[in-house]
């Protein structure tokens, strides 16, 4: 399997900026309460992934399915 063939889902930043150094693709799933109501996490679409989804049934749209 290739970097191009898999794609990492998370729903922090940092770690999909670190894996998308080894090239796969990425996706980032927007969790607003992760760490709390008051959390301060950047929740904006970010253009260095491939996929940005509010959740995974977003997420599944933007993949075709």
């Amino acid at each position: 399997m290739h970097p191009g063939e898999v794609m990492l889902v998370a729903a922090h930043k940092h770690g999909l900026r670190s894996a998308a150094t080894c090239g796969p693709k990425t996706a980032l799933v927007r969790r607003p309460h992760d760490y709390g109501r008051n959390q301060g996490t950047d929740l904006a679409d970010d253009p260095a992934f491939t996929f940005n989804a509010n959740d995974f049934l977003d997420l599944a749209t933007q993949l075709g399915a």
